[in-house]
């Protein structure tokens, strides 16, 4: 039987379908391919976003926490710790190594450390100082340097700050008051006490457009200088730690933590010189977000929430979770929050 061969166009088709089976095959391989890539991507950024946030909240944390070390000196001493003054005509102010500003509905504290270069012990008054008075006579300028802050204290009178224009003697300065600008807060008598601050400087630590910023200026935080020591900070919680034990002991024991000050030493009154001198350190958390959003984690509940510990209602420091309703989106991203506790030691060192 005579058989034809195939004709051109069967053996077209014939290569054409093998071409179309090809292809198929490869489009699937090509997809799974990507999908592992994609999925090998995502979990490498998520991974690296973690080592960022982590790297970004331990070097916040050590910024503030080399700051808060050197906090009040010239502050530690009993009789000034906790004065309230209105330094160059602003709003009153206390007298204290370190601040803690409250964030409203959540939002991130901010902290202010105040520090000096001490080089003078305190001295008494020679002669009653009045608004009248053109200078200060002390029982010794030993050690004062002219543009040095004096910290004037006496009993029952609330008090003053003034620069030191000039030494001008070993009995006596030429002086500007600071606080209030107006003049003295107060007449003072010769059982007033004059603290040589030194040159004392205002520092502090607040976040600012998801970035930590150090702000660092004279007493008044004047002429400020601003860094930004790390980006991607979205959360500052900080705390005091007060000894409300009966008596004030030799070695401080923090038994209660607060975010505001206390009536720690039973005095009647939350935050005189007393609850001062019990503040033997502070409790701060730093919280940083990762860079990568991820569109994964925006379906996430509170369960999401840094956290740290916080005081209960009991006084017990309990997991609480820390709120980011301040940050736009802030379910899309992941979170590290890292605490430590520095104690005070310019205060535990001017206990009495």
């Amino acid at each position: 039987m005579l058989r034809l061969p195939a004709s051109r166009n069967s053996r077209a088709g014939f290569s054409l379908a093998e071409l179309m089976v090809g292809l198929a095959l490869g489009l699937l391989t090509l997809l799974a391919l990507s999908q592992a890539y994609l999925a090998f991507h995502g979990s490498r950024r998520t991974t690296a976003g973690t080592a960022d946030a982590q790297t970004a909240a331990m070097g916040a944390l050590f910024a503030i926490e080399r700051d808060l070390q050197h906090a009040g000196p010239g502050l530690g001493d009993a009789r000034l710790l906790g004065c309230g003054v209105a330094i160059d005509a602003g709003q009153p102010v206390v007298l204290a190594p370190v601040r803690i500003e409250s964030g409203q509905a959540g939002a991130p504290d901010k902290l202010v450390v105040y520090a000096g270069d001490l080089l003078a012990p305190p001295a008494r008054l020679g002669a009653a100082l009045t608004a009248s008075s053109s200078d200060i006579g002390l029982s010794s300028t030993q050690g004062m340097r002219r543009g040095d802050i004096l910290g004037l204290r006496e009993a029952g009178k609330p008090c003053t700050l003034a620069r030191i224009i000039s030494v001008d003697s070993a009995l006596r300065v030429s002086h500007t008051i600071l606080a209030p600008q107006a003049g003295l807060a107060s007449d003072y008598s010769t059982l007033a006490t004059a603290f040589n601050l030194g040159r004392l400087s205002q520092v502090s630590y607040a976040i600012v457009s998801g970035e930590l910023r150090r702000s660092s200026g004279d007493h008044a935080g004047n002429n400020p200088l601003v860094q930004t020591l790390a980006g991607n900070i979205v959360s500052l919680k900080a705390q005091y730690g007060f000894d409300t034990r009966t008596m004030i002991a030799s070695v401080p024991l923090v038994t209660l933590w607060s975010a505001s000050m206390v009536d720690a030493d039973g005095s009647g009154t939350a935050g005189d010189s007393g609850d001062w001198q019990r503040i033997a350190g502070i409790r701060i958390a730093v919280v940083a977000r990762s860079p990568n959003r991820e569109a994964s984690a925006c379906d996430a509940t509170a369960a999401n929430l840094p956290g740290w510990q916080a005081p209960d209602s009991a006084g017990t420091l309990v997991r609480t979770d820390i709120s980011l309703t301040h940050v736009p989106d802030w379910r899309c991203y992941r979170y590290r929050s890292y605490e430590t506790v520095v104690p005070l030691r310019n205060v535990i060192w001017g206990r009495p």
